[in-house]
């Protein structure tokens, strides 16, 4: 399905909320991707190279999770948005909606 397997059977913390919640939704980043965003922009590697057109990899999860709050207005009235919105208030208690401004707010509190 929608999840790794091997997460479950290695049970490891994610290393930051955007390994946890972008790089592995292919939900998110096609929904992204559909309206200009690269794919490298996201941490998403293709084809398993590190680098597309000679595009290097975002490796900084901080920076992708800017460029998904820069983003998240994209997200209005999809399913995706509801189940974000419900994950970021009832999992971490974060009321205050994501945006570009409250992006690494959000990001501290999820780490």
């Amino acid at each position: 399905g929608h999840t790794d397997p091997r997460w479950y059977a290695l049970d490891e913390p994610f290393p930051d909320p955007a390994q946890l919640l972008i790089v592995p939704d292919h939900y998110i980043f096609r929904m992204l991707f559909s309206q200009g965003v690269r794919l490298e922009d996201l941490g998403v590697q293709t084809l398993d190279f590190p680098m597309l057109n000679g595009a290097p990899v975002e490796t900084d999860g901080r920076a992708i999770w800017r460029r998904f709050a820069e983003h998240y207005y994209l997200f209005r009235g999809t399913p995706t948005r509801l189940w974000l919105d419900h994950v970021l208030e009832h999992l971490f208690g974060i009321e205050e909606p994501l945006n570009a401004s409250t992006a690494d707010r959000h990001y501290d509190t999820i780490a």
